[in-house]
């Protein structure tokens, strides 16, 4: 019997988000103009995160930093690591080459129908 074999496979999107860039199993969908669109994919480029995981990080510590829920200490310390990871970013933006940062901004051409 194989490894393969021997693990029961679980589906992609329905694992617990453990990681941040881990498979997500509850999706929220906004719509965003092609502009922004391109800064997403290039900040997620710089900051080596998925589109997916980058939005999930900026949400969570947004959210944890003003939910009434918890403690003034928690809120406090959650925007205190939202206001570093913004700080990353930015380094992040700066050391990233140029041609990588056009590889999110390039317009994809159409493939033609055959």
């Amino acid at each position: 019997m194989t490894v393969e074999q021997e693990t029961p496979r679980q589906k992609t999107g329905r694992r617990k988000a453990v990681d941040i860039q881990s498979p997500r199993d509850k999706p929220v969908c906004f719509t965003l103009s092609q502009e922004e669109k391109a800064a997403v994919d290039t900040l997620g480029v710089c900051t080596r995160l998925t589109r997916s995981a980058l939005l999930a990080k900026i949400t969570l510590l947004y959210l944890e930093s003003v939910v009434e829920n918890r403690s003034t200490q928690e809120q406090k310390e959650s925007e205190k690591q939202l206001i570093e990871f913004i700080a990353e970013s930015r380094k992040a933006v700066r050391t990233t080459p140029a041609w990588q940062k056009e590889i999110t901004t390039k317009p994809r051409r159409r493939r033609k129908r055959e």
